[in-house]
């Protein structure tokens, strides 16, 4: 089970508007910070993007001990 740390998303001073994505990006590390498989790892941070790589939201987890 994992424990969200923290969510950053992307907003516009215009209101809500719906970018589908395209692109999610999972880094899976241990303790030490060294990259390993998602099932062994101690944190992950996630972000997403849509079209032309823009940015949407970045989440980082931890895994319950």
């Amino acid at each position: 089970m994992l424990r969200i740390l923290q969510t950053v998303r992307a907003t516009s001073c215009f209101g809500t508007y719906r970018i589908p994505v395209v692109e999610i990006r999972i880094v899976s590390v241990d303790s030490k910070g060294v990259p390993v498989d998602p099932h062994h790892a101690a944190r992950l941070s996630i972000d997403s993007y849509g079209p032309d790589h823009k940015f949407l939201s970045h989440t980082d987890a931890s895994a319950h001990p």
